[in-house]
């Protein structure tokens, strides 16, 4: 058994933690960002379809 510091003794560990999974997540979103652009801009799903037989006369 080791009688050493543990880790959730060391105070900045809840400060750095979210600090570093935010890091991760940015670089990982920052790094894949131009696909996910070209994928949103190449969206072309028709949310609404008129079927113009079905409108009224003016």
């Amino acid at each position: 058994m080791s009688f050493g510091p543990a880790g959730s003794s060391i105070n900045a560990m809840s400060i750095a933690a979210p600090r570093l999974a935010a890091g991760v997540t940015k670089g990982l979103f920052a790094a894949d960002l131009p696909r996910l652009y070209r994928e949103l801009r190449a969206y072309a799903v028709p949310q609404v379809e008129l079927d113009r037989s079905r409108l009224a006369a003016e």
